[in-house]
């Protein structure tokens, strides 16, 4: 994908969330209240208590792990010009939560292990660690952009955990520029959004979904088996590597 492309694309999923501006802001306020909600209500209780926030936040990563596909879920719909329904919100969590679950853990924990890699090699006072503190921010980027890609994959092809970590790798490595680009918009929005905090709740995560689920047919589009194309050539790398 040119970056003509990928610039197409972008104006794609705008267009697309302002002409479904009204479903977009009710399926984000799905998603917050859902995926946010026992956080929420953790945070405003009349009592501190480390344990309850403890809780709070351990339940909003299974809330969260449910509502993130489940909102890829219902923009697909929209995507393929299906009619939706608020109410198709819950069936859809309860497809996805255990993959989606899993996959956000597994997203975060990425990220703890490689930020914590990065910081221990900048406290050390040697140029090799100061060239594997470069090494593991691109591993950031690298692992972020992935992440692009990892929701759209489950919801569109019901996919298992490792079919979708595995797609979403190989699709990143083939696609680099625009994974690059999706990647930078979403940084952009994402900060835009933890700065001016309304869009966070009306608009972030629903058009982001838009985003990325329009960047994945776009980047399938160049394969003739969407499905089973881009693991088959990442599987006879390996088998010629062997």
């Amino acid at each position: 994908m040119t970056f003509g492309q990928s610039w197409r694309t972008l104006l794609k999923s705008f267009k697309m969330s302002y002409e479904h501006l009204g479903k977009l802001a009710l399926l984000n306020l799905v998603w917050f209240t859902v995926g946010v909600g026992p956080l929420m209500i953790g945070a405003y209780l009349p009592w501190e208590s480390p344990l309850v926030l403890f809780v709070a936040g351990m339940l909003s990563l299974i809330t969260l792990g449910g509502a993130f596909p489940a909102l890829h879920s219902m923009t697909n719909r929209i995507i393929d010009g299906e009619v939706i329904n608020w109410r198709q919100f819950l069936p859809a969590f309860k497809k996805y939560v255990v993959r989606g679950t899993i996959l956000l853990a597994l997203r975060l924990f990425g990220f703890f292990v490689l930020t914590f890699n990065i910081w221990v090699a900048l406290n050390k006072p040697s140029t090799l660690y100061l060239i594997l503190s470069g090494f593991w921010l691109w591993g950031i980027v690298y692992w972020y952009a992935m992440q692009q890609y990892v929701y759209p994959l489950l919801t569109r092809h019901d996919l298992g955990v490792l079919t979708v970590l595995k797609r979403a790798a190989l699709l990143t490595l083939d696609n680099p520029l625009a994974s690059v680009f999706v990647f930078v918009i979403s940084v952009v929005i994402n900060v835009l959004s933890v700065i001016l905090t309304v869009p966070l709740t009306i608009f972030t995560a629903g058009f982001l979904a838009f985003l990325q689920n329009n960047f994945l047919l776009a980047l399938l589009e160049k394969y003739s088996e969407p499905e089973e194309k881009v693991v088959e050539s990442g599987e006879q790398q390996q088998e010629g590597g062997e």
